[in-house]
């Protein structure tokens, strides 16, 4: 992605009803914040994008480090495939699949109290 392509999703993902509005409500698709993204990029490719260079990937290969798990790379690169046809369609499956993967390579949540 380019630096103003990501400024202008941005500045779509903030213009919601409220940061995250679509992430954070069980039971709707996101189709409202959906049509306001440029063609052919929706959220679910912005997060795989997201984990793709935080697990240290190549953006413009979607090439990772032989480190990250088999299992990882799997969920990620169903959120980064080139055409959105093939692209994960579902926020909530892809959460689903995501958390399952997570929960299998780390284990449970383990919480640090965050003092200030």
């Amino acid at each position: 992605m380019r630096l103003d392509e990501l400024r202008q999703l941005n500045t779509l993902l903030t213009d919601a009803a409220g940061p995250g509005d679509v992430f954070l409500h069980r039971g709707r698709d996101g189709v409202a914040l959906r049509e306001r993204f440029p063609r052919g990029i929706s959220p679910e490719h912005v997060i795989g994008r997201c984990l793709l260079f935080l697990l240290g990937g190549d953006l413009a290969s979607g090439a990772m480090p032989a480190t990250v798990d088999d299992r990882l790379q799997r969920v990620v690169r169903s959120m980064t495939r080139p055409s959105p046809l093939q692209r994960t369609q579902d926020a909530w499956d892809m959460y689903g699949e995501l958390e399952r993967v997570r929960k299998a390579i780390y284990g449970e949540h383990r919480f640090q109290e965050f003092v200030v």
